[in-house]
């Protein structure tokens, strides 16, 4: 029987991707171009959390449920973003959830907090709700026209109202995407 485990976890770089990816030439049978690891990149933040767990446990594998998708080159601040770890066919269940976050946190990249035990209802839960998770974004504007400062109190007094942004693709994703509004 599986464990599960509970948690959020902040990313703070923009070179590493959420989960595994294995190697696009080989996929993840172990080549010269990935340097005979079977991945696309050195870490993912799955790889980082789950290697404690792995250690604690003495599971066979792991797999990583996170709520929603982040681009490779996205950071996960705030609260952070929740995820259920699956731990498979673990041989110890009793294992210390404050050592594993400590060890995970004493890197720079992933931090990981709230962790609890749970059950496999919480994947589905954790999926579920995270399709309509409000989302904060932080922006630089540029603007040809002078910004004073009643349009500024103007902008602060719309408060939590509701602005339309229509985005174009953001250029750091342009490459591997449509370019469109």
């Amino acid at each position: 029987k599986s464990l599960y485990i509970l948690g959020k976890y902040n990313k703070f770089v923009r070179t590493i991707p959420q989960t595994k990816w294995p190697c696009t030439i080989c996929k993840g049978r172990k080549c010269e171009s990935c340097d005979f690891t079977g991945k696309q990149y050195k870490e993912s933040v799955e790889e980082i959390i789950a290697q404690p767990f792995l250690e604690q446990s003495l599971a066979n594998d792991e797999s990583f449920h996170g709520a929603g998708r982040e681009d490779i080159d996205a950071l996960m601040l705030g609260e952070g973003r929740p995820f259920v770890l699956e731990l498979k066919r673990p041989k110890i269940r009793k294992i210390d959830l404050m050592t594993a976050e400590e060890i995970v946190n004493k890197n720079d990249k992933v931090k990981i907090s709230k962790l609890q035990f749970t059950d496999k209802k919480s994947i589905k839960l954790l999926k579920t709700s995270s399709e309509n998770t409000k989302k904060h974004y932080r922006a630089t504007v540029k603007s040809t026209d002078e910004i004073n400062t009643s349009d500024i109190e103007r902008l602060n007094n719309l408060g939590s109202s509701l602005i339309t942004l229509n985005q174009r693709t953001p250029n750091r994703v342009a490459h591997r995407r449509a370019d469109k509004i």
